[in-house]
């Protein structure tokens, strides 16, 4: 596609060949700034980084061993987590405890 603007006559605006090829003139200027740019092979996407506010493993297990313990085993994991907030433990955020017991397929057992 960038190379049949690339190759337009010299008469036709890009403008005008952009609304023609149904594209926006941003995404022509971006392509042309990433052809010339040099490759890093990084990416801008941070998916698979480590996040810095993420619980160790440790923390993720201790979560999981509460409530699999006898007092919080047949709760959800809100009530769990608003009883440990009443205790003044503290373990992490409310959405934490749902997506570990979540991602552990053990949300079911839970409710």
């Amino acid at each position: 596609m960038i190379t049949v603007l690339e190759e337009r006559p010299a008469r036709l605006p890009l403008a005008m060949a952009c609304r023609a090829l149904g594209i926006n003139r941003s995404t022509v200027y971006a392509w042309r700034k990433r052809r010339h740019e040099p490759s890093t092979g990084a990416s801008t996407s941070r998916r698979h980084c480590p996040q810095p506010r993420a619980l160790s493993a440790e923390e993720r297990a201790k979560m999981l061993e509460i409530a699999h313990s006898e007092p919080y085993r047949d709760q959800p994991v809100y009530e769990i987590y608003h009883d440990l907030l009443q205790q003044g433990i503290y373990l992490g955020s409310l959405t934490m405890p749902v997506k570990i017991v979540g991602t552990w397929n053990q949300a079911a057992s839970n409710r």
